[in-house]
């Protein structure tokens, strides 16, 4: 299965997003046990630009996830470039503690 996963999204603000947000990048690292690079679209009241009416607006939050759900880099919720150093061994460790894999079906 794939070792490195990119999730991009346009989340919407509003009450507990930035929560939720957190929550499911850091399931779906966990779930498929693999890294999570999670591209959020940044606020654009975060970056002093007002934002059109009815353009889509993030709340940022740029992540990388590692495979057993550990938050490893995160960003804030304005325009920002984040780095992180993933080690691949990590994913075959994760496979081997948290087997959800193996329960996987072919349709």
């Amino acid at each position: 299965g794939a070792q490195v996963q990119l999730v991009c999204a346009s989340w919407g603000a509003g009450p507990r997003k930035a929560d939720q947000w957190d929550l499911l990048v850091r399931a779906r690292a966990a779930d498929s046990t693999s890294f999570v690079l999670a591209c959020g679209q940044s606020d654009p009241a975060a970056a002093g630009v007002e934002s059109r009416p009815g353009a889509p607006t993030g709340i940022g939050r740029s992540a990388v996830v590692g495979p057993f759900g550990n938050l490893i880099e995160r960003a804030g919720d304005g325009p920002e470039i984040i780095y992180a150093d993933i080690d691949l061994g990590v994913v075959e460790e994760a496979r081997r503690a948290l087997p959800v894999l193996a329960n996987r079906a072919s349709f």
